[in-house]
């Protein structure tokens, strides 16, 4: 048995060996195997091996004597949890799931849903529905994509998601807003768009109507500009909100669920999500696709955070 590691050696030529009756060194025990990313540090680090050269756990023992020095760089990552992945309510906020509503949280989507929902002649697939469904392609995309853009001046209901975390269950909402710290710069902005816009508006309508009186010529060329103008300084102006909070119930705030399901949304197998506290109606979420799903989570996070709660 090697003495610097009390295992079996293979080597006959290793000076380190003891006799098998010999009290034995307790081997030392193997290190957790770290992530890929850190075999760039041992090349730096010390090895620290068996003395003879020639003794076959040299690089064996070498590499697990590199991985455990190497562990030394993980010691500074220290978790906020004891679990890892699992963190409480009173320490910070974590993020459990997130959904966006189907076009069925729209009036269009849901007026769109009952008329899809005709099952008259009801002969296989033949149904006016199914035709009024291929014939409205065109308009469910629109739908389907524009839920996903930012509202613009809170005018369109695009732009929200539902989130359910381990304190409450939140709306959020991404809106386009005017900011009006940039004022200056959409005035500069909108003058040289204005500029522009008259340049470019004299140019093509004199070279398309060269007969034209100077009249008509500048009343065109100034309602290019004004519009360049307007254009550009609202462009200009727009700041971005992202993920702003409209509502929210706390996950003790509510001790039932229920599924809502509005005309025109079955066929987009969604619904509203009603969050009532005895018969009192706390929270809604318009147009969850699938509800059933997320109605789940969150009454899992509600008995959760409540059990903690009776618990401390």
């Amino acid at each position: 048995r090697c003495t610097v590691y009390g295992v079996r050696c293979t080597s006959s030529s290793c000076t380190n060996r003891r006799n098998a009756n010999e009290p034995t060194q307790p081997v030392r025990p193997r290190t957790r195997m770290r992530p890929r990313h850190v075999a760039a540090e041992m090349s730096d680090v010390e090895r620290k091996t068996c003395p003879d050269q020639h003794c076959s756990l040299q690089s064996t023992f070498g590499t697990i004597c590199v991985l455990s020095r190497v562990g030394i760089f993980y010691q500074g990552y220290v978790m906020k949890q004891a679990v890892a992945g699992v963190r409480p309510a009173g320490v910070e906020e974590a993020h459990i799931m997130t959904v966006y509503p189907s076009v069925s949280a729209t009036w269009l989507g849901r007026a769109l849903g009952r008329l899809f929902a005709i099952r008259a002649p009801d002969i296989y697939i033949f149904r006016l529905g199914n035709l009024i469904a291929l014939a409205s392609i065109p308009i469910a995309l629109v739908l389907y994509f524009g839920r996903l853009a930012p509202t613009l001046y809170r005018l369109t209901p695009s732009g929200c998601c539902y989130r359910v975390t381990n304190r409450r269950v939140v709306a959020l909402r991404t809106e386009i807003l005017h900011d009006q710290s940039r004022y200056k710069i959409g005035l500069a902005v909108g003058l040289s768009a204005g500029v522009f816009g008259f340049v470019m508006a004299r140019f093509i309508l004199m070279w398309a109507f060269p007969g034209m009186s100077w009249l008509l010529l500048l009343l065109l060329c100034l309602a290019s500009a004004s519009i360049g103008f307007a254009k550009g300084f609202v462009i200009a102006c727009w700041r971005f909100e992202f993920f702003r909070e409209t509502g929210n119930v706390p996950l003790d705030g509510f001790d039932s669920i229920e599924v809502d399901v509005r005309p025109g949304q079955s066929w987009h197998h969604a619904g509203d999500l009603v969050f009532r506290s005895g018969a009192t109606e706390r929270f809604r979420l318009e147009g969850v696709s699938r509800p059933e799903a997320f109605r789940q989570v969150c009454l899992k996070a509600h008995f959760a955070y409540q059990g903690v709660q009776a618990a401390t």
